[in-house]
């Protein structure tokens, strides 16, 4: 049996174990209220308890940084961020028509005002930059992000992602990953990552519904 193979395996027993216990509440909570209320309606709750448990560390250690999420969609962990660490600046990048060939249908049915409406609240501290990733990121090189998710679902924006966002991760900072395990899109993710760091993995994978991985720079 391959390291990948019992990996794969200690997931699907973790898994449900997870569930159960995110289910019925961690008992004591590290993060507010309003964490623990997203929590509790979201239908991916370890992932989402991961990441609250995530902004609630650089918020209590005080690491600076902006907060980027590449590949929004609709929205709805964009007003997660936005609402659980308000005072961070949040870059939402997207191109809001979906995958740039056009084979690929979905991602489509939203927008950037629809995002916008979505997360609600003060919007002064929400940039959005709709269209082709890196394109959208010109004029932020010397920006430093103490939280990243990447969600971009495919290889090459993955891979342009950690390109972009690592050497700008601070130190203490956390960078996210969705779909790592997730077959769609011929395991692009996963594939990025084996690229762009080769045999160190620095990452480690949750087991949230479709596979994320987290890592933390150290």
């Amino acid at each position: 049996m391959t390291l990948r193979t019992t990996a794969k395996s200690l997931a699907r027993q973790v898994t449900p174990w997870a569930l159960r216990f995110v289910n019925r509440g961690m008992r004591y909570p590290p993060y507010d209220s309003a964490a623990a209320e997203e929590v509790k309606t979201s239908v991916d709750k370890v992932r989402l308890a991961t990441i609250a448990l995530a902004l609630r560390t650089i918020d209590l250690e005080n690491i600076d940084g902006a907060m980027a999420e590449l590949g929004v969609y609709r929205g709805e962990l964009s007003r997660v961020l936005h609402r659980l660490s308000p005072a961070r600046t949040l870059y939402l990048f997207d191109t809001f028509a979906g995958f740039q060939d056009g084979a690929d249908a979905r991602f489509r049915d939203t927008s950037a005002e629809l995002v916008r409406r979505s997360v609600g609240g003060d919007h002064t501290k929400v940039q959005i930059k709709e269209g082709y990733f890196p394109s959208t990121a010109e004029g932020l090189e010397d920006e430093r992000f103490a939280f990243v998710m990447l969600d971009g679902d495919r290889y090459d924006v993955t891979l342009a992602g950690l390109r972009f966002f690592m050497p700008r991760l601070v130190k203490g900072g956390y960078l996210f990953a969705h779909d790592f395990n997730n077959p769609e899109s011929d395991r692009g993710v996963s594939k990025a990552f084996a690229e762009y760091f080769g045999a160190s993995k620095p990452y480690v994978e949750i087991p949230d519904r479709w596979g994320s991985v987290v890592l933390r720079c150290a």
